[in-house]
């Protein structure tokens, strides 16, 4: 894609991020669906209704590659300190779109997931 500014973003790999940030000063936990248990047949990720019971118990957000602390310096660096509007699609419970638009990183974003949980 390219920036307002009109430079060429490249996309970000998430395990070169997992390596930069392992090797910061200041590292900061870091998921990938690596990191996740794995997959047994009752937990179908592509059906709504197994996220709608995970939601449905538990009670605080979730991000599956890095917490907010870790990723806005990448976010600054890649997207800049504005943007017009960001979707982020299958959020779940990520609070990533809260944190950029009380930081006035971005002016819109839209949460979408399956689930309404």
């Amino acid at each position: 894609s390219i920036s307002a500014r009109g430079r060429i973003r490249r996309a970000m790999n998430p395990d070169a991020l997992k390596a930069a940030l392992a090797k910061s000063k200041r590292p900061e936990v870091v998921h990938s669906s690596d990191d996740a248990p794995r997959q047994d047949p009752s937990k179908a990720y592509g059906d709504v209704a197994y996220w709608d019971r995970r939601y449905a118990k538990e009670d605080t957000e979730f991000e599956w590659l890095c917490g907010w602390d870790a990723l806005r310096p990448a976010w600054v660096r890649a997207v800049g300190t504005r943007c017009g509007a960001v979707l982020h699609a299958g959020c779940g419970s990520s609070d990533l779109g809260a944190r950029l638009k009380a930081e006035g990183l971005c002016r819109r974003c839209v949460n979408n997931d399956a689930s309404a949980g």
